[in-house]
């Protein structure tokens, strides 16, 4: 086994937990649009679990370059781009156009490039 490949679940899992912040950053934000209070959407449920996600993301992160390429790390954190977009359109209704689908195949595709040549 790839002493790295535990690092790379890290990476993967530092990425999607920082989509899953994001998605919860956009909760908070509809609803505190419908209240009106941009203020007290700081103090939301949503932005502030957003926020310790994403910074439990960030520590994740950190751990996994001990072992993964500053190189091959950083580029791989465009898979969040594809996570959002996604969960974007399956749980708000945003639009996921043919162009939006081809952006999202070569972010992965370049990704897996990337992945293939460490």
């Amino acid at each position: 086994m790839n002493p790295a490949l535990p690092y790379y679940g890290m990476l993967l899992l530092s990425i999607a937990m920082a989509a899953g912040a994001q998605l919860l950053w956009k909760r908070g934000a509809a609803i505190a649009a419908e209240g009106g209070q941009a203020v007290s959407m700081f103090l939301s449920p949503w932005i502030l679990i957003g926020f310790g996600i994403y910074g439990l993301s960030a520590a994740i992160y950190v751990l996994a370059l001990r072992k993964i390429p500053l190189a091959v790390a950083y580029p791989s954190i465009a898979l969040g781009y594809v996570v959002v977009v996604i969960a974007s359109w399956l749980l708000f209704g945003e639009a996921l156009t043919l162009a939006r689908m081809g952006a999202l195949v070569l972010i992965c595709a370049g990704v897996a490039l990337l992945w293939v040549g460490s």
